[in-house]
């Protein structure tokens, strides 16, 4: 794999797939994503768990994933355009409820933490993405063609739009990605690693938030102006980026909602933005700090796929 042309995007040299640091990247990352797949936003998962935004497959009648109808061709030399089935689409679950004496048989959809997770496990181990060098392997060269070249990238448009093409129809990355006797390895792995790994990233996300906002207001001053731009922003990638952190044990109060609440209350007359930016970030700080084992954990472990 390694004679066969290797793309960068989005990621850098030594940067991992699991985690983000930087919560401004994140959203910048998910943004240019959709610009240049073409695909519309409610097409692709931006997890701050993965550091790359993943596009959601469709399922055809066959079961297996949809070809992207309307997306960019020349995005089609990414290999996250051409997971195999069993890394593009969940898995289901059959779960037995030993409270009716494991007789209630129910089913289950993996999570989106527990299949970006995997994911990125997956695309590491097989090579398909390299931490050390911050490269994809393009698919289309791989597979002979030259996204490029303005002919092979009609043919792919052509193709995105339901026409045959022999060599097109015949890219298969199974091979590269399958561990055969062991196919269901990352589904453990992922299984093992998620209940750290979320927690670990909202305290590095809350920290990532906390920098920026130190950072902007640097830069800025320390104005109402800026405190509230920062404010502003920071709250709506708090909002996205923090969804799942519990409830704080001694108010009841969801961490989303109280950061929410003190950025709507930053944008009323008269409102005091100083002192409620001062209590944003000591909502950040307490997310930071209580989940920071999670993160030293991670750290301490080292797996392949987090991000530096």
């Amino acid at each position: 794999m390694s004679e066969v042309k290797r793309r960068r995007f989005l990621n850098e040299p030594g940067e991992g797939l699991l985690l983000n640091s930087d919560p401004v990247e994140f959203v910048r990352r998910f943004d240019e994503f959709v610009d240049e797949s073409g695909l519309p936003p409610e097409r692709v998962l931006a997890l701050p768990l993965i550091s790359v935004p993943l596009p959601v497959a469709t399922v055809g009648e066959d079961g297996r994933p949809n070809r992207w109808s309307g997306a960019n061709p020349a995005f089609m030399w990414h290999p996250l355009m051409w997971l195999p089935a069993h890394i593009a689409l969940r898995y289901r679950y059959r779960v037995i409820d030993d409270a009716q004496g494991g007789t209630d048989i129910d089913y289950e959809i993996e999570s989106d933490s527990l299949w970006a997770t995997r994911v990125a496990l997956e695309l590491v181990h097989s090579g398909l993405y390299n931490p050390e060098d911050g490269t994809w392997l393009d698919v289309l060269a791989y597979a002979g063609l030259d996204i490029e070249n303005p002919v092979d990238q009609a043919r792919v448009e052509l193709w995105l739009n339901g026409s045959h093409d022999d060599t097109l129809d015949a890219i298969d990355l199974e091979p590269l990605v399958l561990v055969p006797e062991d196919s269901e390895w990352a589904l453990r792995a992922a299984n093992d690693l998620v209940d750290t790994l979320v927690p670990a990233q909202w305290s590095l996300i809350a920290s990532g938030i906390i920098e920026a906002v130190d950072s902007y207001v640097a830069q800025n001053g320390a104005t109402d102006a800026a405190l509230l731009s920062a404010l502003n922003t920071m709250g709506q990638v708090a909002a996205l980026a923090l969804q799942g952190v519990p409830a704080d044990p001694e108010t009841g109060f969801s961490y989303v909602d109280v950061l929410s609440m003190l950025t709507a209350e930053a944008l009323e007359r008269g409102a005091d933005v100083a002192a409620l930016m001062e209590s944003f970030l000591d909502a950040l700080g307490e997310i930071a700090v209580d989940y920071r084992p999670s993160l030293q954990a991670m750290e301490a472990d080292g797996p392949l796929a987090v991000a530096s």
